[in-house]
């Protein structure tokens, strides 16, 4: 171990007390997965076939139909015979240029990450390093962090990296904030096991690869998209000739992305079943580490995470108003993880549950990966206790750098010094604002909701002391309450009946077919 570690990182590191036994992926499935790279590396060559077959046919044409010029007869027959010759090279070129785009087209903008110092976490480096040894997998060279919640393992420079083992290891902070420090090393487990699989992870990625440049090219637009549509919207103003080739042009390039959408689903199908079978090889890793209980827990609470965070973002939305934001986003997280009401919890758990999984997803359900860790059963090697900061030198620090990288990249907020509060200033502020809205619902009962202005009745000079007055107001309240609920309820069945056919006429007006009961009508 380094010397400059702490006590407290020593003894995460010691808990790691002895490897454990690997999971072997079997002969059959790496044939498999090795198979399903190789139908990956095919799909982009049939991609090429078709693109050199349009270069083709677009030579073919210029070459060979020259000739219609030559039997020209007239102004009438001239026209005709130059869009007959002009108009397919027109189309052609377009397809053509559109379908060399995607074999060249530019990666999205990548956000960087905070890339950690081993200087100054030496204790996540060799916890790190000690687990990895524990599994027999390599040893990531870098270590960012993020505040999504999510960690991820893969190559650091791509296809470059995949003759060796230049791995980065990807840790979402809010995991950090939001699970204990067996839950964490649970992901972290997971993650590495990909790391263990070794030419199965290669093949793996190999395949996301190609999938992802395929999604990519099906649905990312780009600036010569734009100048398609508005050469086309032009045309329409020029001649109709003109308009009907350039809409011609339109279809040719929807087509081609048509072929590659096919292409697209066939390699996620092929590869779906790889891919979910690795995860499940990867949580019996996990399960190794930490147990069962520990892993499922963590599989469990990732949807409450997730809504957390949902929660935590309502927040920031709302204070970007008054050009304020918290400086610890995975503290947040984290506050708005331990106010999630309790149904709320047990709703986002069954969902995440109750999840199916489609033949085209690359994660298996969430039941099915708890029921193959409870099948593989132990309770792992590694039985340390306490929050998962427990890993980080200085947690809070760190999650204001991430917090502050993350405004600025992901979310494209043009923050400085100024806009950023402490987090623990806005919790202060909801949690004043949480307690106002409970003492008005508890005053103003179920009037609450509907309660929009308090006009204060005029001062008397009595001497009655404020405690009383208070509770003749809200003696009064009680008893005009029942009379105005029920009379709201009323205004409300009314405001709909009057509102609702006013908003079928709007839609009938815009040419769509509803259903009349939908809107209260009998016709």
């Amino acid at each position: 171990m380094p010397p400059s570690l702490t006590s407290d990182e020593r003894d995460l590191i010691a808990a790691l007390r002895e490897p454990i036994a690997p999971v072997r992926t079997a002969v059959g499935y790496r044939i498999a997965l090795m198979l399903v790279a190789v139908v990956m590396v095919i799909l982009p060559l049939i991609y090429l076939a078709i693109v050199a077959l349009a270069c083709y046919g677009l030579y073919w044409h210029a070459t060979e139909n020259a000739s219609v010029f030559s039997s020209m007869h007239g102004r009438h027959s001239g026209k005709g015979a130059f869009l007959t010759y002009v108009g397919p090279l027109v189309i052609g070129g377009i397809l053509v240029l559109f379908l060399f785009k995607p074999l060249f087209a530019p990666r999205g903008k990548r956000n960087d990450p905070i890339t950690l110092d081993p200087a100054k976490e030496p204790g996540l480096f060799a916890f790190v390093e000690r687990l990895c040894t524990s599994m027999d997998a390599p040893v990531p060279r870098r270590i960012d962090v993020t505040c999504e919640v999510n960690a991820s393992a893969g190559f650091r420079r791509g296809m470059t990296s995949m003759l060796g083992n230049d791995l980065v290891l990807t840790i979402g902070l809010p995991l950090a904030a939001g699970t204990s420090v067996r839950q964490l090393t649970g992901v972290l487990a997971h993650e590495f096991g990909h790391f263990a699989q070794g030419a199965a992870m290669r093949a793996n990625y190999v395949v996301r690869t190609v999938n992802h440049w395929f999604a990519r090219v099906v649905y990312q637009r780009d600036v010569l998209d734009e100048w398609l549509v508005r050469v086309t919207e032009a045309a329409g103003n020029l001649h109709i000739a003109l308009a009907i080739v350039m809409q011609l042009a339109r279809a040719m390039v929807w087509l081609s992305r048509r072929v590659l959408w096919v292409l697209m689903m066939i390699g996620q199908l092929v590869s779906s079943l790889m891919s979910r079978q690795m995860e499940f090889d990867a949580d019996r890793s996990a399960v190794r580490v930490v147990g069962h209980e520990h892993f499922s827990s963590m599989l469990r609470e990732l949807p409450v995470i997730c809504l957390a965070e949902r929660g935590a973002l309502h927040d920031l939305r709302a204070a970007w108003r008054e050009k304020r934001l918290g400086d610890d986003l995975p503290a947040l997280i984290e506050a708005n993880l331990r106010q999630v009401p309790a149904e709320m919890r047990e709703s986002a758990v069954s969902d995440g549950m109750a999840g199916n999984t489609s033949m085209y997803d690359s994660h298996p359900p969430t039941r099915d990966r708890i029921a193959a860790a409870k099948a593989e059963g132990g309770k792992g090697i590694f039985a340390a206790e306490g929050p998962a900061s427990r890993l980080f030198r200085d947690f809070p620090a760190l999650c204001r750098r991430t917090t502050l990288a993350w405004y600025r990249e992901s979310a494209g907020l043009e923050v400085t010094a100024t806009n950023l509060v402490s987090t623990a200033e806005l919790l202060a502020q909801s949690a004043s604002d949480e307690q106002a809205q409970h003492a008005r619902s508890r005053w103003f009962g179920g009037l609450w909701a509907d309660v929009l202005l308090l006009q204060p009745g005029s001062r008397t000079e009595s001497d009655t002391a404020p405690a009383v007055r208070l509770s003749a107001a809200r003696t009064a309240l009680e008893v005009c309450a029942p009379g105005a609920i029920a009379a709201h309820g009323e205004f409300a069945a009314a405001e709909t009946a009057v509102v609702q056919p006013s908003i079928a006429a709007a839609l009938i007006s815009a040419g769509m077919t509803i259903d009349p009961r939908e809107f209260g009508l009998s016709a």
